[in-house]
């Protein structure tokens, strides 16, 4: 399973063919290295993830462990999933930055990440361009984002967008 593909993302695809499928075991494949989509893909029924880069070796024995019912986090990805899991469960975990997001923040991003102009936002929302501004400066200061780009990165490795034209 790829994690980003047009269409509808990695995420959402895994939670269907999970649903509906639970016999068939899914490792996913990203560029991305983000612990966060490495385990919201994990909750959403993959059973492994690798990055697109590992080696051939490193592949086959994912695959090999996948297809047995095992589970297989990649080399490169075991260090920051092992801090993301010891900070949940260690009493006072740091709160993940999109954790800070409210609801409104949420749809925000959602339409800005679409490639929505403020003033396309606002209609959608029924606000002002003005408040939608102020949302995107908020969203942006939340996650320690500079500029739309990098938004627009963060909502897709997020799966905030499914469609990417």
């Amino acid at each position: 399973m790829d994690v980003m593909m047009p269409g509808m993302n990695g995420i959402t695809a895994t939670q269907l063919i999970h649903d509906r499928y639970q016999e068939t075991q899914i490792l996913a494949l990203s560029m991305y290295t983000n612990p966060n989509l490495v385990v919201e893909i994990l909750r959403a029924g993959a059973r492994g993830f690798l990055t697109k880069d590992c080696a051939y070796d490193e592949l086959t024995q994912a695959i090999r462990e996948v297809a047995t019912g095992h589970s297989y986090i990649g080399k490169n990805l075991r260090d920051g999933v092992s801090v993301l899991l010891i900070d949940s469960i260690s009493g006072e975990p740091e709160e993940l930055p999109e954790n800070k997001l409210s609801d409104r923040e949420v749809e925000v991003l959602k339409l800005i990440a679409d490639g929505k102009t403020n003033k396309e936002a606002a209609a959608i929302l029924n606000l002002s361009p003005n408040t939608i501004r102020c949302h995107r400066h908020s969203i942006m200061k939340k996650l320690n984002i500079k500029n739309a780009v990098e938004l627009t990165k963060y909502a897709i490795q997020k799966g905030y967008i499914d469609n990417i034209s």
